[in-house]
């Protein structure tokens, strides 16, 4: 399995994540069978608001001020700690858990009206980059001076999750058709937001919204492996909500993949920064390789 790394703003950090996951398409699954695992066969009750009461509800909790809304360009510098459970076999030949740690930086720039630059590193090195403009995108290895576009469905789910890091839009504007309901955490009532693309092949998306708060306290997805044979549970967590810049963001993100965690921790947010041309281009020299569809 590939993994790599709106104005709802407390949800950004979990889909800068997703805008580099490759494996989120797949016919094999049933109806009955995505619903068993996104839970959404539990015991739920109508809402009491609409789709856009509760997208105006959101926006005002997260961006009360209009600062995030108003901005045509953004950087978001976060520390990404991964932490993955591997199941070793001793000298002995018994079976140990070993948890397994790495530490990164992962680094979005964002330019109105859609253009999008993710670079992943380590130690100052990247690593891997995404580049989305004008409606194309590409993958990028640093390492071997290669550039790929991405193509067909991939591309769909990219420039989606892509509109829903952008400040002008709501779930709503890449969504027109959520399924609202209400559910409860816990003792906590909260609201639970279907989110389905018009492409059946791609996993719904599910987003859960305190009903007191209005912030994003949990976000789910399915991602499969690359022949779709693999189905495993997409879970982020927002935690520890702050003010940044008049932005309120959970400064901790907590993403779930099966064995493997990631602790994403946000360094530094700046809105409105002056982003030179050549930070969205494919860099020069660089070789382009065929595009793929996956």
């Amino acid at each position: 399995m590939k993994q790599h790394k709106l104005a709802l703003f407390s949800a950004v950090t979990a889909f800068a994540a997703l805008l580099l996951c490759t494996g989120c398409f797949s016919n094999k699954l049933t109806d009955e069978e995505v619903n068993s695992i996104l839970s959404l066969d539990s015991v739920c009750e109508p809402s009491d608001i609409s789709a856009e009461q509760l997208a105006k509800q959101m926006y005002k909790a997260t961006d009360p001020k209009g600062k995030f809304k108003d901005s045509s360009t953004f950087l978001l510098r976060q520390r990404v700690i991964d932490r993955e459970t591997a199941v070793e076999i001793s000298k002995t030949g018994q079976k140990q858990k070993k948890i397994k740690h790495d530490e990164g930086e992962s680094e979005l720039k964002f330019r109105a009206p859609d253009s999008l630059m993710q670079t992943t590193s380590k130690n100052g090195v990247a690593n891997s980059q995404l580049l989305i403009k004008d409606g194309r995108a590409w993958d990028i290895n640093p390492k071997k001076k290669t550039a790929t576009e991405i193509t067909g469905h991939r591309l769909e789910l990219t420039k989606m999750f892509n509109m829903m890091t952008q400040p002008s839009k709501t779930f709503l504007d890449v969504f027109p058709n959520p399924e609202i309901s209400c559910v409860y955490i816990g003792k906590t009532r909260h609201y639970r937001i279907v989110c389905r693309a018009d492409n059946p092949q791609i996993a719904p998306y599910v987003m859960y919204v305190n009903a007191q708060t209005f912030l994003t306290t949990k976000m789910e997805t399915i991602l499969y492996s690359d022949d779709g044979e693999i189905q495993l549970l997409y879970s982020a967590v927002p935690r520890d909500f702050k003010l940044y810049e008049g932005v309120v963001m959970p400064s901790v993100t907590i993403i779930t993949v099966g064995d493997k965690e990631d602790i994403s921790e946000i360094i530094d947010f700046e809105m409105d920064v002056k982003f030179d041309d050549s930070e969205f281009e494919l860099p020069k020299k660089f070789s382009i390789t065929d595009s793929y569809d996956e």
